[in-house]
């Protein structure tokens, strides 16, 4: 109807290539214009664009901090062209790939525009469908209104003529979309238990952003508009561009620039290919991590404006290998640290490491701009003698590493998790590094997840703490930051459509803020509020869902043969090993023995489990979870019972 003066083939042509391209995949792009090609010979049709409104996006996106280019600026044209013929529409893409953006910044254009946009997001998965869509109490026959319920009529009920939305940004879950089949096809209307009719007024639409339609059914996709994400759509420069926005310094942004171009193609090729993590990690996510820690390390004090161009990249090159090598583990048959220790070496010769070690086993030294080993940084064994002998924690390399990005991530409230076997030590280095929080600055809530949790328990827990603020704002109490630990964060019981109904909630905070009263269905804004875990990927669902894992800061927990030898050499090596011991037997043991006894009484046990642990690992004895952690309990026991 806009062109009226335009060929009726080269029209059909037209919609059926721009109707059907964005719900295609990179791949299959080739095949569905060889068959456009085929029904429609030597015809090339120019997509229909509006230059004023594209110029508008791209103020939009600036105004938002993000990258105007050409692919994004496509992806929300589309998304506009598919609200104007469908009042439902699937946004999909991976977990990282842009979605969210897509859309707020379609919305932002709106305000630019000032057709005064209006929308309400919401995660169907972390409420029950009761609280969903409402209920009947059988008993008495009340009517309980449901928080999509209320959302929608409200937003029929709101005056103007500007877009408005609901953004349904969870799994797709056919026990509540299926409710919804009579709104998103043309009816337009919800009917609820209560028999009351909720009709969709002409400027509402239905958005939902999803990374899969696995669960869904044909009726339900083929009620909708699709515009699927492709990682190759937005890559990772825009994200990298943007987060060099924040820098101030010109010259350091140009160089910048020089070091994401010359290292990060090669290390996410090697990574989508030939290494493997302990959990699934986007490209994003790692990029994220290493955009975090050069944040926290390129400070004035560190790179003061007139330093050499060398002491960039020596940080860089710190950041970057731990960004995207902290997830990497030793599995049976392979050690991936070294194997990538060995790559990156072997591939990049500017900076410099020492000969000993990997790549992994040193810092910076910030004064001579040097990598010095972590073993300089363990500090000496002291034993305190008011804890329990298992309650003491014995600081090794390892510890002391993770230590330091514990401290660097969390002074900046980033996210992180630490992820390793049972029995690892996770749990214990956590509380050691929340104990030692400042209490006037910090508090500290222990979530611990089970097979059982509920996003309905968690969200009584995650509340308890928090107290009103100002209107609908909640936070922690006076001016303190809150951290909740979450502990085996992938216990939780996956349903049969592939949810983890906790996860659901805290991706909702970590997304968006705020998360419903489940009383009252009103919006709380969560503020000062952070969220760290520890998962353990050999139980409960193993991992955990790719657009939660995003958030976080992912470390790999070396096993226990790594954490129990570290002490015993390191002791050697500094000839206190039967210093410490004696410490404890002097208190503990009621016989009488110099330190050679001790040393010769121990010495043999801790290299003897060593020694059947590691024959576990490598697969030289029979495999079980449960066997390195019995070993290690009875090992204390022995020590226990013999100091007892």
């Amino acid at each position: 109807r806009d062109d009226r003066q335009r060929p009726e083939d080269q029209v059909l042509m037209r919609a059926l290539r721009d109707f059907n391209i964005p719900k295609i995949v990179t791949d299959d792009v080739p095949v569905f214009m060889g068959l456009i090609g085929d029904l429609f010979p030597a015809l090339d049709v120019p997509r229909k664009r509006n230059p004023e409104f594209e110029a508008v996006i791209k103020r939009s996106a600036l105004d938002l901090k993000l990258q105007p280019e050409d692919g994004f600026i496509l992806k929300i044209v589309q998304l506009e062209e598919l609200f104007a013929v469908r009042h439902s529409v699937f946004i999909i893409g991976f977990a990282g790939t842009g979605k969210s953006e897509v859309w707020k910044t379609l919305n932002k254009t709106y305000q630019n525009q000032k057709r005064k946009p209006h929308y309400n997001d919401l995660n169907p998965k972390a409420v029950t469908n009761d609280e969903l869509f409402g209920i009947v109490n059988p008993s008495t026959r009340e009517w309980k209104d449901g928080l999509f319920s209320i959302l929608m009529r409200d937003q029929a009920n709101l005056g103007g003529t500007g877009p408005k939305w609901i953004v349904l940004d969870g799994d797709i879950d056919p026990m509540w979309i299926e409710s919804l089949n009579t709104v998103m096809d043309d009816n337009k209307v919800l009917t609820l238990a209560s028999n009351e009719r909720i009709a969709l007024t002409k400027e509402m639409r239905l958005l939902f952003e999803i990374a899969s339609l696995r669960t869904a059914t044909p009726a339900t996709v083929s009620r909708a508009g699709i515009l699927y994400i492709n990682p190759q759509d937005l890559g990772w420069t825009p994200f990298i561009q943007s987060w060099l926005g924040t820098r101030t310094n010109s010259s350091e942004v140009s160089m910048l620039n020089v070091l994401f171009d010359k290292y990060v193609p090669p290390l996410l090729d090697i990574f989508r290919n030939r290494l493997k993590s302990i959990t699934p990690i986007s490209d994003i996510a790692r990029l994220q991590m290493t955009c975090y820690l050069l944040d926290s390390m390129l400070t004035p004090q560190n790179v003061p404006n007139d330093c050499p161009k060398d002491w960039y990249e020596i940080y860089f090159v710190f950041c970057i290998v731990w960004g995207f090598g902290s997830s990497l583990f030793q599995d049976q048959i392979i050690d991936w640290r070294n194997e990538f220790s060995k790559w990156f070496l072997n591939e990049y010769k500017a900076v410099k490491f020492p000969s000993s070690g990997t790549i992994f086993s040193f810092y910076i030294d910030h004064e001579t701009k040097k990598f010095l080993p972590w073993t300089n940084l363990v500090p000496q064994f002291e034993l305190d003698m008011d804890l329990p002998l298992q309650s003491n924690l014995v600081n090794t390399a390892e510890t002391t590493r993770l230590r330091f990005f514990m401290d660097t991530l969390i002074e900046d409230d980033h996210p992180l998790m630490l992820i390793g076997p049972s029995g690892s030590g996770k749990t214990i280095l956590m509380n050691a590094k929340l104990s030692a929080l400042a209490s006037d600055k910090y508090s500290v809530t222990n979530v611990p997840f089970n097979f059982y949790t509920t996003s309905e328990m968690l969200q009584r827990i995650l509340e308890k703490p928090l107290e009103k603020k100002a209107g609908r704002n909640y936070g922690p109490i006076g001016n303190k930051r809150m951290i909740y630990f979450v502990d085996d964060m992938n216990m939780p019981e996956v349903d049969k459509y592939f949810t983890v109904q906790p996860h659901t909630l805290i991706r909702q905070f970590m997304d968006y803020h705020h998360w419903y009263d489940r009383q009252k269905m009103t919006l709380r804004d969560i503020h000062k509020c952070n969220i760290v875990a520890c998962m353990n990927p050999s139980a409960g669902s193993f991992k955990i869902d790719p657009r939660l894992q995003r958030h976080f800061c992912s470390f790999a927990f070396k096993t226990v043969s790594f954490i129990m030898d570290t002490p015993v050499s390191s002791g050697q090596e500094r000839n206190d090993f039967q210093c410490s011991l004696c410490k404890i037997w002097d208190e503990e043991v009621t016989i009488c023995c110099n330190g050679d006894d001790c040393e010769n009484m121990c010495h043999p046990r801790c290299a003897a489990t060593r020694d059947v642990e590691s024959g576990w690992i490598c697969g030289e004895c029979d495999t079980d979870v449960h066997k390195q952690d019995y070993m290690m309990i009875g090992s204390r026991k022995i020590s226990e019972g013999v100091s007892s």
